[in-house]
């Protein structure tokens, strides 16, 4: 008995190791180790594929957040690893071509309306412009993350956070956040986020009603919401049709918009009937988004399978 009893004190320090180790070797679910050896990957070889590379080196934390704090070109974020987006933010690899493209277009002074803005990553790049922002976000998880990178960057006072989602009109809707890990970078209001989804009921909003108070026009628009562009675009028809609305940037994902009953052909149809033209296509490749080499050069229609961002100018806009 005496033995036994003396050996398990040396056995409890020796398993705390292993759980400790283990939890730092976790190539692939986005453990330390996994960190620095994709960060590593995309320093060391800035090369086209590498992004998908070091994505996969990362992975993905097994059904639980993973908060972890970082800063990126001098911007600093409070990210959740257990996002897709989240991720290829902390990598540097998120949208990069698009937000070099978008700081050409804002302004010091300039209003800018991020519609879906999750965790702050185009509202901040925005300020960093000199612009302020309304910033449309319903998740909650969302919503907390963005509100502390707007701390953690001291920039509260230049963004108005509005916690509703983007619809026609107002009222109250239903989100679905999947099941997976926390889910809400895919949150939808359609049920395409699978049966075992959460449901959340939050406010709905026109954009027209977010902007009536704003005496300046909308310098740039950028609209990010799962498949539900349409709609969202219908409730800011007035502030459009006005010509309140110069640049667009807006996701058209074909397989996110037939979810929602509409499609890359209708919307690029409503937008070119309230005068708006197509600038550049930000086309989705790997985990990376690929600027197509000249301005003008979206189709339209768009392309079947359309995956990416598209830049819109209305016809009023400088």
């Amino acid at each position: 008995m005496g033995a036994i009893g003396t050996a398990r004190p040396a056995e409890a320090p020796r398993g705390a190791l292993r759980a400790r180790a283990r939890e730092a070797l976790r190539v692939g679910r986005a453990g330390p180790v996994s960190r620095r050896l994709a960060r590593t990957l995309v320093r060391a070889a800035p090369v086209r594929g590498v992004d998908v590379l070091a994505f996969i080196v990362i992975g993905r934390p097994r059904g639980r957040r993973q908060l972890v704090q970082v800063e990126r070109d001098g911007v600093r974020y409070g990210l959740d690893l257990s996002h897709d987006v989240h991720r290829l933010i902390y990598l540097g690899l998120y949208e990069r071509e698009a937000a070099d493209h978008v700081a050409t277009l804002i302004r010091p002074g300039d209003l800018v309306v991020d519609v879906g803005a999750n965790c702050g990553f185009w509202t901040l790049a925005a300020v960093r412009q000199g612009a302020d922002v309304v910033a449309i976000e319903p998740v909650p998880s969302n919503l907390e993350l963005l509100r502390r990178n707007l701390a953690l960057n001291g920039e509260e006072r230049r963004v108005r956070v509005v916690e509703a989602a983007a619809g026609e009109g107002g009222g109250r809707i239903e989100i679905r956040i999947p099941a997976t890990a926390d889910g809400s970078e895919q949150a939808s209001i359609h049920h395409s986020a699978g049966d075992d989804a959460r449901p959340v009921e939050v406010e709905l909003v026109s954009i027209d009603s977010v902007v009536a108070g704003e005496e300046q026009p909308v310098r740039l628009m950028k609209m990010d919401v799962e498949g539900n562009e349409l709609a969202a675009l219908r409730g800011a028809e007035r502030a459009i049709a006005g010509g309140r609305v110069q640049h667009l940037i807006l996701e058209m994902m074909d397989e996110n918009l037939a979810r929602a009953g509409t499609s890359a052909r209708e919307v690029a149809d409503w937008l070119v009937s309230h005068g708006f033209r197509p600038e550049r296509w930000f086309d989705q490749k790997g985990f990376g988004l690929r600027p197509l080499p000249a301005p003008r050069s979206l189709p339209l229609p768009p392309p079947p399978g359309m995956d990416g961002l598209v830049h819109w100018r209305h016809e009023s806009a400088e």
